[in-house]
């Protein structure tokens, strides 16, 4: 699937640009996907400086209530890859009462997106995305004003980022 990342190219210059918290969009058949992507390794010989930022910031329950509402607000999803064969969790994950839902085959309830993230198993690489999807019709529709859009919600998401990579620069 085309895809375009974004990050600070300070940033970038470190480690494994793989490993790295990054603002992205992606198309394919049928949606556009943009927002915050980062990566956890399946290997614990790799270095897990951005997902470690990310997670010990997303721990902290005022910045997990923080991006709940943030999720509400822009009608984001939480989920890992969709174009992978394995995935550490199926399903897309939405703020729902102030909490999260898993939605997939079947839904769940979720207390703390951190416990959940910390209950997934290691061994599996995780792709984890959390987006606005828009349906192809509604992008053709607005035209050249989803540039917009999309800088709109980095912005608004900036925050997590700089977290994410506040022990990298």
């Amino acid at each position: 699937m085309p895809t375009v990342q974004w990050d600070d190219i300070k940033h970038r210059e470190r480690e494994k640009s793989l490993l790295q918290a990054k603002f992205f969009a992606q198309l394919d058949e049928s949606n556009l996907y943009y927002g915050f992507y980062i990566e956890r390794s399946n290997k614990s010989s790799d270095k897990r400086t951005d997902w470690n930022a990310f997670f010990s910031w997303v721990s902290n329950k005022e910045n997990e209530i923080w991006l709940n509402k943030i999720c509400i607000e822009n009608d984001l999803s939480i989920y890992d890859k969709y174009d992978k064969e394995e995935r550490s969790f199926k399903g897309t994950i939405k703020s729902h009462n102030n909490k999260w839902r898993i939605h997939g085959e079947e839904h769940k309830d979720i207390d703390s997106l951190s416990v959940f993230l910390s209950s997934l198993d290691e061994t599996i690489w995780l792709d984890l995305i959390i987006a606005k999807i828009e349906s192809k019709n509604e992008v053709l529709n607005k035209g050249e004003s989803i540039a917009d859009d999309i800088s709109k919600l980095f912005e608004i998401l900036m925050p997590l980022y700089k977290a994410s990579i506040k022990y990298a620069t």
